[in-house]
């Protein structure tokens, strides 16, 4: 009885140990195997291609959910480098690179210059210098303020303020998920700043500069050239108006800045053409 017991014990011990040495060895092979930090491969040094066997650019970036895009030459080298907010907070990074006779956007970062922006960011030359500063959400709904430092082909930005103010010292306040604009519409050297309101309207303020060259702006109207947006879902109803974004541009080659305007209730860009001159610009 004894010995069989003996033998049992023996055998009990046999097969334990079989268990726990491959499992120690394979602990060992894979701590030995993999490396204690990653790093993202975003573009990998072997081509990924389609269907067509085109290479595919930046195959393992994830392809975004609801972007927010900007392009802006960051680094001085006269071409257009990509901007994409993806998420609260974070600037992803994509420089434009040139090689020979074809380019590509290359993507650098997801924290760009790990810039603290909110929900929404907009590159704009507040100051007039030549090189791109940056006006993003303060939570919540307040306007921060980030001075370009550096250079053309060195961007570096500091905090400016984290509440614009008026000139009379009031914060100006921008529903956090609109996405305002700068730009001098009238052509007279000063600098105007566009609120796309949740009602349809447009707030417009105007600039007057300080000390440091940074602008503080002085309310203008609630009721810009009495723009009101107004979408539909195609369903019976009431109208609707939400989130929305808008951009100035010379669409039409005329000399004049020309309004666009996207809405979360449109269907598409919405445009409105200025049909005044620069000087005397007239949206409606």
């Amino acid at each position: 009885m004894s010995r069989t017991l003996l033998v049992a014990g023996c055998l009990a011990g046999l097969l334990l140990t079989g268990c726990a040495g491959p499992s120690q060895m394979q602990k060992t092979a894979s701590s030995s195997s993999f490396p204690d930090d990653y790093r993202r491969v975003v573009a990998p040094s072997f081509p990924v291609l389609d269907a067509k066997g085109a290479p595919i650019s930046n195959p393992f970036y994830g392809g975004f959910n609801a972007p927010r895009p900007q392009f802006v030459d960051i680094d001085g080298d006269e071409d257009s480098d990509l901007f994409v907010q993806k998420r609260p907070g974070q600037i992803a990074f994509f420089e434009h690179v040139t090689e020979g006779d074809t380019s590509r956007l290359v993507w650098r970062t997801d924290n760009y210059r790990d810039l603290d922006i909110g929900e929404w960011y907009r590159f704009a030359d507040l100051d007039q210098d030549g090189v791109p500063d940056l006006l993003t959400e303060q939570p919540y709904s307040h306007l921060r303020a980030y001075r370009n430092v550096g250079t053309a082909t060195d961007a570096e930005f500091e905090l400016f303020t984290d509440t614009l103010r008026t000139v009379v010292g009031e914060p100006i306040f921008s529903d956090r998920q609109n996405i305002p604009n700068v730009t001098d519409l009238g052509c007279n050297g000063k600098l105007d700043l566009f609120l796309g309101r949740l009602d349809g309207t447009i707030t417009r303020y105007e600039a007057a500069r300080d000390s440091a060259g940074m602008p503080k702006f002085a309310h203008v109207t609630d009721n810009f050239e009495g723009i009101k947006i107004v979408g539909g879902t195609g369903k019976k109803g009431p109208s609707l108006h939400g989130a929305n974004t808008l951009t100035f541009a010379d669409v039409d080659g005329d000399g004049d800045s020309d309004l666009f305007w996207g809405d979360f209730f449109e269907p598409g860009l919405l445009l409105i053409e200025n049909t005044g001159s620069c000087s005397n610009p007239i949206l409606s």
